[in-house]
């Protein structure tokens, strides 16, 4: 099964979504400001954050591994800022993963693990 997360950033809101075999479809809808109590909602949560943490540890980003970062950072709701509804990105200290330019968009600056201390985590 694929889990997939949507988040609308206009609203804060999240659709996160499970498809397996043509009969089976688990479909979750988060609110902004709505309790983390859906089991389905809160692994396909986790399992973004291991995908994304599992890229950022790669000792060198490929242009595809940016691209999924990028998406992934979207995903979890933090493109725009490093503090989001359900994740915090944390950069610290030594190097930047990223840069958001005034124009808009979201541009992977560090080449790899050893150009920036920081990791996304989960909101508790």
């Amino acid at each position: 099964m694929t889990p997939t997360i949507s988040c609308d950033a206009s609203t804060d809101a999240c659709h996160a979504e499970t498809v397996g075999p043509p009969d089976y479809t688990q479909s979750h809808f988060v609110a902004k400001g709505a309790q983390r109590t859906d089991t389905g909602g809160e692994k396909l949560l986790l399992e973004k954050l291991a995908q994304i943490n599992e890229l950022l540890n790669k000792p060198e980003y490929t242009d595809r591994d940016k691209a999924e970062i990028k998406a992934l950072l979207v995903e979890l709701g933090v493109g725009k800022r490093d503090d989001g509804e359900w994740v915090n990105l944390r950069q610290i200290s030594r190097g930047r993963l990223l840069r958001r330019p005034k124009t808009g968009g979201l541009e992977v600056i560090a080449s790899g693990r050893d150009d920036w201390i920081g990791w996304v985590e989960r909101k508790s």
